[in-house]
C-alpha cells in the first residue's frame, strides 16, 4: 500500500505513532484506525469500521466544507488542512492518496497540538477500550481498573439497581450489595461522598450514581487528591457506556 514498503511493516509504523492516522477507501468509508486514532475519537477502530469520514469528523466545520479527505481522492494529490481555534491551531489534517493493488486509499494523519487536558486524554483511552466489550459484564473489569488505576483507591466497585438493593456486579473490598435508598437525594452526573456508617466501607466512600440503574462506588480508606475528579470521569464514561448498550440492543 505504501509504495514499495510490505503491508505488515507499514501497519507496524502506522500503529506504532502517537498521532491518530486513519485510512479510508473511495467510498469515503473507513476501512482502518490506529491505536492513537481510538484514543482521539473515543471509540474502537472496530466502532468506527465503515463510518463515513465526515461522520467523524462532523463537529470540525472546517473538514465538512473543505474535507482533505475528498480532495486528495478526487486530486491524486497529498492534501493538507489547519482547523483553527478560538487562539491558536487546533490540529491539522494531512490526507495522502495510497494505490493498493486494485484500489485507491487515502491515508488520513492528525496532527494535534499537546493535549491540553491529561483527563480528556485519559477518558478518550478508557472509551476505546469500553468500546470493545459487548456488555456491562464484560466492561466492569475495565471501569473498575481503571478507577483503581487513576483514583489509587483499594476498595471499589460496580453496582447495578435489582429491585430494592444495588446488586454487585463487580468489585473488590466492597459489600455484596447496598440498598437503593443509599442514593436517595443524590444528584446524577456527579460524585457524592457517604459516610461509614452507611457504606460499611471505612472511611466512608464516594458513589457516582449512572443512569438511575448503576452505581460506581470507591472506598474513601485511601483516597488520593485528584482522585474525585477521576471517579467523575469514570462515572461519566460508564454512562456513555450503558447509553450505548442500550441503543445497539
Amino acid at each position: 500500500m505504501l509504495g514499495k514498503i510490505p503491508d505488515s511493516f507499514a501497519e507496524t509504523i502506522l500503529c506504532s505513532m502517537g498521532e491518530p492516522a486513519l485510512i479510508f477507501d473511495e467510498t469515503m468509508s473507513l476501512v482502518w484506525a490506529n491505536p492513537s486514532a481510538e484514543m482521539y475519537f473515543g471509540h474502537s477502530s472496530e466502532y468506527m469500521h465503515g463510518r463515513k469520514c465526515l461522520q467523524l469528523f462532523r463537529e470540525h466545520v472546517e473538514c465538512m466544507d473543505r474535507c482533505p479527505v475528498e480532495k486528495a481522492f478526487s486530486t491524486g494529490a497529498e492534501q493538507v488542512l489547519a482547523v483553527e481555534g478560538l487562539e491558536s491551531m487546533k490540529m491539522l489534517v494531512e490526507a495522502v492518496p495510497c494505490r493498493g493493488k486494485d484500489d485507491l486509499f487515502v491515508l488520513a494523519i492528525i496532527h494535534s497540538p499537546p493535549e491540553p487536558s491529561r483527563n480528556r486524554a485519559l477518558r478518550r483511552e478508557l472509551s476505546a477500550k469500553l468500546n470493545r466489550c459487548a456488555d456491562l459484564e464484560e466492561g466492569a473489569p475495565v471501569l473498575l481498573e481503571a478507577l483503581e488505576t487513576l483514583s489509587f483507591v483499594s476498595s471499589r466497585g460496580l453496582y447495578r439497581l435489582s429491585g430494592d438493593e444495588f446488586a454487585l456486579l463487580a468489585g473488590k473490598g466492597v459489600p455484596r450489595s447496598l440498598p437503593a435508598a443509599i442514593i436517595s437525594g443524590l444528584p446524577e452526573g456527579s460524585a457524592s461522598t457517604l459516610g461509614s456508617g452507611s457504606t460499611g466501607t471505612p472511611g466512608g466512600a464516594s458513589v457516582y450514581p449512572a443512569d438511575g440503574e448503576l452505581l460506581l462506588y470507591a472506598g474513601r480508606d485511601s483516597w488520593g487528591p485528584a482522585s474525585s475528579s477521576m471517579m467523575e470521569m469514570v462515572g461519566q464514561v460508564l454512562e456513555e457506556f450503558s447509553r450505548r448498550l442500550s441503543r445497539s440492543s
